[in-house]
């Protein structure tokens, strides 16, 4: 092998080396993390899934009153109050009947 093939050599297995270790803390405080949430989720210290906010808000005040302009062809979800295409039966949303 020549000189300029070893040099590469040795600097891409540094450069790896080097990056291997800056990601060991990072993978094992993820692994820690994810040991500690599961002791957590086990003693109901904690809820196994994570509220979603947009969800719980209930529908907009704008379907209560009016009905939005919508362009031709589509249809507002009585629920949430996604635009969705005439042709579908549920929302692309939440999932519910139009």
């Amino acid at each position: 092998m020549s000189l300029p093939a070893r040099l590469y050599l040795l600097v891409i297995t540094v450069l790896l080396l080097a990056a291997l270790m800056i990601c060991i803390p990072v993978i094992v405080n993820i692994v820690r993390e994810g040991l500690d949430r599961r002791e957590q989720w086990r003693a109901d210290e904690m809820e196994m899934y994570s509220p979603d906010p947009e969800f719980e808000a209930g529908p907009p005040a704008v379907l209560d009153e009016e009905t939005p302009d919508l362009p031709p062809g589509m249809v507002a979800c009585p629920y949430c109050g996604a635009t969705n295409e005439s042709g579908f039966a549920y929302c692309g949303r939440c999932v519910s009947p139009i």
